[in-house]
């Protein structure tokens, strides 16, 4: 994640509403895309997600091309996720569990 630029982020929930909103009112190559940039899984369209938890925020992609079989995290921005999702990320001990139930729900959807 790039440091400094957390205040023009939002979360995947509102990128893929975004998108949604968007197609139709344009034609052919004008088409918007909206991505994310994971993190070693390189820009994935924001509503291709295997496993997406709008309570932590972590959304789970894969890279069936460049990385076979392997999933890359994103994470929506602490500040912009429901208060429960917050106090979970408040707590460091919560933080490898949140990520392994995201992986979980991913593998499970194979």
């Amino acid at each position: 994640m790039v440091k400094g630029v957390e205040d023009l982020r939002t979360t995947v929930e509102s990128g893929a509403q975004l998108e949604k909103q968007l197609r139709g009112l344009t034609a052919g190559y004008n088409t918007p895309a909206t991505v994310v940039d994971t993190p070693g899984g390189g820009k994935r369209d924001v509503h291709s997600w295997e496993h997406y938890d709008r309570e932590t925020g972590i959304s789970v992609y894969r890279s069936p091309v460049v990385h076979p079989g392997q999933f890359f995290c994103y994470f929506d921005p602490i500040h912009l996720l429901p208060a429960s999702g917050q106090a979970r990320w408040a707590d460091p001990s919560q933080h490898d569990r949140m990520i392994a139930q995201a992986l979980e729900g991913a593998r499970s959807r194979r």
